[in-house]
């Protein structure tokens, strides 16, 4: 298969799972540890550290990127809040989600 048509079955895969990929999880939990706002590439980075690698490669980079985007794209397509704001080069949670996955994180891990 052609790296373009790779990309493009990637894409339509990412656009499937919807507002919950699980991927979103786990910008979700690198943002928790990083206090709810970081650079881009500090949360990307901490998410492959997360999985063991030292830092994160392009394609990994380009995933959560895309992933992000298309989470906020179908937010507001679907007339929902978005859990994140991406700016030019950082990325946070809003508040609401925040406070919301501080508490469930907090209520798993104490019982």
């Amino acid at each position: 298969m052609h790296t373009d048509e790779l990309a493009k079955a990637r894409r339509k895969q990412l656009e499937s799972n919807g507002l919950f990929s699980p991927l979103i999880a786990e910008i979700a939990e690198a943002l928790i540890e990083l206090d709810g706002a970081a650079p881009r590439t500090l949360v990307i980075n901490h998410v492959a550290r997360r999985r063991g690698a030292t830092q994160a490669s392009e394609a990994l980079m380009r995933e959560l990127t895309l992933v992000l985007e298309l989470h906020c794209v179908r937010a507001e397509r679907e007339g929902r809040q978005a859990a994140f704001v991406s700016g030019p080069k950082t990325w946070a949670l809003t508040a609401d989600a925040f406070a919301f996955f501080r508490k469930h994180m907090r209520s798993v891990a104490g019982g």
